[in-house]
């Protein structure tokens, strides 16, 4: 097994699209009501969407993990996993400091005399 350097703006693409593709199914309210709540759900949306992805890209031959047998492919997912939860954390870092959160608003509101 061996690891395609070049194929890293497709694992950081891929990572970027899944993130946007939970996002974006979240805007059903009954995957929205499931995901808010439970952690395996989110792990399990996480991996299986990683898991699509990474079968369509490893059909491509331009997979950042190449090589013979499950390795390539379990490490496809395993980071590409990593990657989109990464992304999540980010999102909701940047969720917690924005100007629009009543609780930052509530923090930093200028005292007027």
């Amino acid at each position: 097994m061996s690891v395609n350097l070049q194929a890293w703006s497709n694992f950081v693409g891929r990572s970027l699209i899944v993130f946007l593709m939970i996002e974006g199914v979240k805007t059903f309210p009954w995957i929205a009501r499931v995901s808010g709540g439970s952690v395996s759900f989110k792990l399990l949306e996480n991996v299986a969407v990683n898991l699509v992805f990474a079968i369509l890209v490893q059909k491509t031959g331009s997979d950042i993990f190449i090589g013979e047998g499950p390795w390539p492919l379990v490490l496809s997912v395993l980071f590409g996993s990593l990657a989109t939860a990464g992304l999540h954390r980010l999102k909701m870092a940047f969720e917690r400091r924005s100007p629009s959160d009543p609780a930052w608003e509530a923090k930093h509101a200028r005292r007027v005399a």
